[in-house]
């Protein structure tokens, strides 16, 4: 049983907080110093060598991350642990006498020392032990008892085993045996390393006794007797009494040991770097783990941490300075006070890497408070959410929320169905072939019939297929805009059948559609689109012409939309802008490629017109802000009943990584296939988005921020619009510095929507009409 009273951060800084400019400071003064404190390998050394000094070497701090604002996100804070080998610690030193010297060092009084006696050398509440190795026998165990009264011994007992009949146990109080005052009762001005001696040789012989008198059943060797005895009584190989021990702590109790003269076989510090998030958890920053079988140390495997580890090298960055810390001492053996200096020379490491990021601190920690109360208001599976700087490209936040456990960094390795969000890239497609423009009243151009606004039968030369429309969907003849911003699947779909298969698929190519985004967050899963030879107009271009047949990540559908909304040039999406090392920084550039154009200028305005109308009028009316100019996009996804549902597939993952279980990719496919068939009957459920996209008005349009959200299986809600859409426009409002935290910030009047009006008018005869009026009057009117 390991009792041990010091709880993490016991040493921390008397805030509680861990800053880490003090932990820089104190550490480079802690190697300057020269104290022994590190414990890495030095030289091979064989049996019978001479060594006159040894050295030590020690890497360099891992990298740190460091928000937009230059606020930490990540470091590796150092500490120490006190190690000690308990079998030969306690043979030559008094428990109670290195627990007094370690409270001192460390500022604590004496009832933390005896909490740090007991962790130190573990027992029950009582103080007593019972030592499993031994079983004795009657003759045994009276012999035993027999050296006990002799000696007049106290803390040692022979009691009966309860469970084992004719069997003996030996029972004993290590700290009231090891104590000063019990040897001192035997001995005068006799050291701990006699006394232990003296009782390693009675117990000894008292367990090898003469089998007749003058004969014993071996010699006695001080050695091995002393190995067989301390093994049985302290079995324990290593104990840690105290963990993360700050720098400063380290040097005074490195100080203690050395005036005990504590060996370091005995008892010593052991470095360690703790991997710390001073400014919150979040699923973005990943983690640190053991991800292989017999992994020694812990390194980054999913996330910001995984992308800033895999920059903050020198094969990355040949620049990078990795020179390692240099210790040279004397032969390793303890410095006896006024005896020779044990330290002989160092050479400090380089200074830590900084990874430069484009997060925005506050408005991460913001992303994440809404996205938890999203999934738990709607009972969700899970909650995404990214924001972006549409002219940039940078990631200003990012996040996921799971109802359950999961290994995996969920914005790219987590499939969802886009649905409507989708029809933002249709109708961008379309715009730029040419086959459709809103400033045209020709039927099948600028003008569409989408018949009665439930069902919509496809072409007869592409094949029989009826699409169901949302309910409430408008019907008749409505224009280009409309179709955009009240989702009309049937418009959508007349838009997408009128590219070829080779313009459609194409797009989507060069859009990442289809493909690994190679984000460089961890694990990436991806839908591949049907290749051109199996490409079907009625299956393929007809379903992902409204968002149905097309699988994507969060990541990939963002850097999608953004090529739309940047006027149709596409660029990767970024979250790592620079990496630094004492003076020099370099700009991170994306090897993913240059921005490239997708679509013709121009397009992307139009579209952009389009979703101002759908926030202003259409199915984001809702949740729109008057003091925003912004566009939006809902989507609101059922999934088909025989589809597995995300829901059960995580709750199947979280019982394996409960269980610690590795499955190969064979029993997994099998594991989800029998979990379909046997929730085949299981209630339909759906995904919920929204692309929500916007400037202030009148401030810099080049300022523009998008942010997209998506709910998974939520319980209580279905719509985009009224699921993931109030989420999606509050971020958006913080990101634009209208709120602080939620608060409103500062109110700025409504302007701009009248030049907005004429844009979209410019583009056909699309006269914004009252969000209030019936559907009947709306599709007149814009007749």
């Amino acid at each position: 049983m390991k009792m041990n009273p010091l709880k993490k951060g016991t040493f921390d800084s008397a805030s509680g907080l861990k800053p880490m400019s003090a932990y820089v400071v104190v550490g480079v003064v802690l190697l300057l110093s020269g104290v022994q404190l590190f414990s890495l390998a030095g030289k091979e050394v064989h049996a019978g060598d001479f060594v006159a000094s040894r050295t030590e070497y020690r890497a360099p701090a891992p990298y740190r991350i460091e928000d937009a604002e230059g606020r930490l996100l990540a470091a590796s804070v150092p500490s120490y642990d006190l190690l000690l080998s308990p079998q030969v610690m306690w043979q030559n030193h008094t428990p109670a006498r290195i627990s007094a010297a370690l409270a001192g060092a460390l500022g604590q009084d004496a009832t933390w020392a005896v909490g740090l006696e007991e962790a130190m050398l573990p027992s029950r509440p009582d103080g007593w032990r019972r030592v499993e190795a031994w079983e004795f026998g009657p003759k045994e165990a009276e012999r035993v008892e027999a050296w006990i009264v002799e000696e007049e011994l106290a803390g040692w007992a022979v009691e009966p085993d309860e469970d084992l009949p004719a069997t003996w146990r030996l029972w004993w109080q290590p700290r009231r045996v090891l104590s000063l005052s019990e040897r001192e009762r035997h001995f005068e001005k006799v050291g701990p390393s006699k006394w232990t001696r003296s009782l390693t040789r009675g117990l000894w012989k008292a367990r090898h006794a003469p089998v007749r008198e003058g004969l014993v059943t071996a010699a006695y060797d001080p050695v091995a007797a002393g190995e067989e005895i301390w093994r049985g009584l302290i079995p324990e190989v290593h104990n840690v009494p105290i963990e993360r021990i700050s720098p400063a702590a380290a040097m005074k109790v490195e100080a203690a040991l050395s005036s005990e003269q504590v060996a370091r076989g005995h008892m010593r510090l052991e470095p360690r770097d703790d991997r710390e998030h001073p400014a919150g958890e979040f699923p973005t920053l990943g983690s640190w783990g053991f991800i292989e079988d017999g992994q020694r140390e812990a390194s980054a495997y999913v996330g910001l941490e995984l992308a800033a580890a895999d920059l903050a090298t020198p094969d990355a960055m040949p620049w990078i300075d990795a020179t390692l810390a240099r210790f040279d001492w004397n032969a390793d053996r303890v410095s006896r006070r006024g005896g020779a200096p044990y330290f002989l020379d160092s050479r400090t490491a380089a200074l830590p890497v900084t990874v430069e990021t484009s997060i925005d601190l506050a408005l991460q920690r913001y992303t994440h408070k809404l996205l938890n109360e999203a999934l738990h208001d709607h009972d969700a599976t899970l909650a995404m959410g990214i924001v972006v700087d549409v002219a940039s490209g940078e990631v200003l936040a990012l996040d996921a929320i799971s109802a359950f456990p999961t290994r995996s960094f969920l914005p790219v390795a987590h499939l969802f169905t886009p649905g409507s969000t989708f029809k933002i890239v249709t109708m961008a497609m379309g715009l730029d072939a040419g086959v459709v423009d809103p400033a045209s009243s020709e039927l099948g151009v600028g003008r569409f019939d989408v018949g009665n606004g439930e069902n919509w039968p496809i072409p007869r030369e592409f094949g029989n297929r009826v699409v169901d429309e949302a309910d409430g969907a408008p019907h008749g003849i409505v224009s280009l805009a409309i179709c955009l911003a009240y989702s009309i699947n049937a418009g959508m779909i007349q838009v997408g059948i009128k590219l070829t298969p080779e313009q459609f698929r194409g797009h989507l190519v060069e859009l990442g559609y289809g493909q690994k985004p190679h984000a460089g967050l961890g694990g990436e899963n991806f839908a591949p689109l049907a290749p051109l030879t199996k490409w079907k107009v009625r299956n393929e271009q007809v379903s992902i012409s409204f968002g149905h047949n097309i699988a994507v990540s969060l990541w990939q559908h963002a850097e999608g939309l953004t090529a739309v909304l940047r006027d149709g040039v596409w660029k990767p999406l970024t979250m790592i802008s620079a990496v630094r090392q004492g003076e020099r920084r370099e700009p991170i550039a994306s090897e993913r490629g240059e921005p490239r154009r997708v679509f013709r200028s121009g397009v992307g305005g139009v579209v952009r017109d389009m979703m101002t109308l759908g926030a202003r009028q259409g199915t984001g009316k809702k949740i729109v802000r008057d003091d925003i100019e912004m566009g939006t996009k809902t989507g609101t996804t059922w999934k088909e009943l025989g589809v597995l549902s995300t829901r059960i597939e995580m709750q199947a993952l979280a019982r394996h990584i409960e269980a610690g279980d590795q499955l190969t990719n064979a029993e997994w496919r099998a594991e989800r296939k029998a979990l379909r068939n046997a929730h085949l009957g299981d209630k339909q459920e759906y995904t919920s988005s929204v692309v929500a996209v916007g400037h202030l008005p009148g401030g810099d349009p080049e300022r523009e921020i998008m942010v997209m959200i998506v709910v998974d299986e939520p319980q209580k809600g279905k719509y985009g619009s009224q699921v993931a859409g109030p989420t999606a426009v509050a971020i958006l409002a913080e990101a634009l510095a209208l709120t602080v935290n939620g608060i409103e910030h500062e109110v700025i009047e409504p302007g701009g929507f009248a030049t907005l009006d004429e844009e979209v008018s410019a583009h056909g005869d699309i006269a914004p009409a009252p969000a209030e009026l019936p559907w009947k009057e709306l599709i007149e009117e814009v007749r």
